[in-house]
């Protein structure tokens, strides 16, 4: 028997058709955009791929450089110091870490093999931290005969939520920074380092400067935190501490991902007391990245 389909029945056919296509796509569709842009998992590959691309640009001088001729061609604090004006203290900033430290600090001094105590602040502010640091690695130095040194690393151009905040005391952080340090009679340990914690990072690798503490407390952004993470872990030396603030899962995400994806990914068990986290190395010594370049072409 001939079946023929009318015209008005073929209209129908061709609408129906096209109300199913609009159906699964309108289902479909926002599965297919979501998979163009993936949340990037802890177990990606792309954590080991940035190990290998931390830096795009290479160093204008390369080599170690020791710590006079650092202090001297590179971080000129003698200079720094010398125009230095004190005013009244100020060392308003955030958190209190005298107690982290206290419990921190001499496990370091424990397992150290270098007479020389040295730690990398990332992020100073008006110096509060830093001259907490500072302190107490000197109280510990003198019993142990040793010595500290403390390189403030910081920008002091200030963090949005300092502007957000509409803070009227951030127009001159350097200057505070400055003043507040030798208020204190700490400029023998204090090193400022006036560059981004990644900037700097580039410095430290190519003069390899290394390190037994890396307190980071600069941008608490997922990436930021994340790039200082690989960048300064080969700088620590053989046990060496990371020590950080602010591991808050609502008021910085970014923080608690980056600590707990490094953590995973490096096998190295993490602490959290308050909101602040810590890390060890084991007992891997320090590399600087160039080094490592080239051994792995050779």
């Amino acid at each position: 028997m001939k079946v023929t389909i009318g015209a008005k029945h073929f209209v129908a056919l061709g609408t129906t058709i096209f109300s199913l296509f609009l159906v699964v796509r309108w289902i479909v569709e926002p599965a297919t955009q979501q998979q163009v842009c993936p949340i990037v998992q802890p177990d990606s590959d792309t954590f080991f791929a940035k190990q290998e691309n931390l830096f795009s640009t290479n160093c204008v001088n390369q080599g170690p450089l020791n710590w006079t001729l650092f202090v001297k061609r590179v971080l000129r604090t003698h200079k720094i110091w010398k125009n230095v004006r004190v005013e009244k203290r100020d060392t308003d900033g955030f958190g209190d870490f005298s107690a982290d430290f206290k419990r921190l600090l001499p496990k370091i001094f424990e397992t150290s093999r270098s007479d020389v105590i040295r730690i990398i602040e990332l992020g100073s502010f008006k110096g509060r931290s830093t001259i907490e640091m500072a302190k107490q690695c000197k109280d510990l130095a003198s019993e142990g005969d040793k010595e500290c040194q403390i390189i403030a690393v910081d920008t002091w151009l200030a963090s949005p939520e300092h502007y957000e905040a509409e803070r009227n005391d951030i127009s001159d952080l350097f200057a505070t920074f400055l003043s507040n340090i030798k208020h204190e009679d700490l400029t023998d340990v204090v090193f400022p380092f006036r560059l981004s914690s990644t900037a700097a990072a580039h410095v430290f690798h190519c003069y390899h400067i290394s390190a037994d503490v890396v307190f980071v407390d600069s941008n608490h952004e997922y990436d930021t935190v994340i790039n200082e993470l690989l960048m300064y872990y080969p700088l620590l030396r053989s046990h060496g501490l990371f020590i950080g603030d602010d591991f808050h899962i609502r008021t910085w995400p970014g923080v608690v991902q980056a600590v707990e994806e490094f953590s995973q990914k490096m096998n190295r068990p993490y602490e959290v007391v308050r909101n602040t986290w810590s890390l060890f190395k084991d007992d891997e010594p320090e590399s600087y990245f160039w080094d490592r370049q080239t051994l792995s072409t050779l």
